[in-house]
């Protein structure tokens, strides 16, 4: 920005303009005139106008970044929060007493549908148990054998039903995370029962 005299000549008399059109701009004196584009004039006119103006834009920009600062930290706690809860969440069960003596925790038992892809299969409907094993440090062996027992609160209402397969699932705890055994049952022609045994994991990072 150049200022000169009024007395010599120049493109645009500034103060000219703002004489004729009655408006009160602090700090331009009589006698000066500001040449400019016609840009950089209609950039610099407000903040003339309005001495305040840059320092209350200033503001405003300062409590929308605070603002928004403020919301991403709430959304992450948020997050982590839920993701904490779920991943600690314990189920509610039912403790039941087996042929044994043993008791387990039972945390599910459905009817699961046979659906496979959106088309439905009849044959394939099952019941599904999920447990909480009495001995879930125990070995292979001790782990199959007391699957064969809960296995036995399923059968005969599986066999009621016309169903040809079963599902149960052992958990370490009730907590929903790590480790736990699948136990896939079905029934053979002459009527009688064997399971396949495979493992899972609750989270993929268990």
């Amino acid at each position: 920005m150049r200022i000169r005299d009024r007395s010599r000549a120049g493109p645009l008399k500034f103060y000219d303009f703002v004489n004729f059109s009655g408006i009160k701009i602090p700090g331009l004196r009589k006698n000066q005139e500001i040449e400019r584009t016609s840009l950089r004039f209609a950039a610099h006119l407000p903040v003339r106008l309005f001495p305040r103006l840059d320092t209350f834009m200033k503001a405003q920009l300062k409590l929308f970044l605070l603002g928004l600062l403020t919301a991403v930290l709430l959304f992450v706690g948020a997050f982590f929060s839920l993701f904490f809860v779920a991943g600690n969440q314990s189920a509610i069960f039912r403790e039941q007493r087996l042929a044994s003596g043993k008791i387990i925790k039972v945390t599910s038992f459905l009817l699961a549908w046979g659906i496979e892809h959106n088309e439905r299969f009849p044959e394939q409907d099952s019941l599904s148990l999920e447990y909480v094993s009495s001995m879930p440090d125990a070995d292979s062996e001790l782990i199959d054998k007391e699957a064969l027992e809960v296995f036995e609160l399923v059968r005969p209402i599986s066999e009621q039903w016309g169903f040809k397969n079963a599902t149960l699932s052992a958990f370490p705890s009730t907590a929903r995370k790590g480790q736990y055994y699948i136990f896939s049952f079905k029934q053979t022609p002459n009527g009688s029962w064997s399971f396949q045994r495979s493992t899972a994991k609750v989270h993929i990072n268990d």
